[in-house]
């Protein structure tokens, strides 16, 4: 697909398979720095969450160009 997704697996169902996922197959979180999945995979609440997806997104803002 090529999509680039930020599952919250705090929520479960999808999002938690869709982590699950992203875990197993490194090409589906290849944009993604290592620290920053790990940051993704141990968010519960939803504050931290946001925060860190707002991390996220400015830094692929920075460091790849827009498709």
């Amino acid at each position: 697909m090529g999509k680039k997704m930020l599952p919250f697996a705090a929520t479960g169902g999808t999002a938690r398979a869709v982590m699950a996922r992203m875990r197993a197959d490194v090409a589906l979180r290849s944009w993604l720095p290592g620290d920053m999945f790990a940051a993704l995979e141990a968010c519960a609440v939803a504050e931290d969450f946001t925060r860190l997806v707002e991390q996220i997104i400015s830094t692929d803002l920075r460091s790849s160009p827009r498709e």
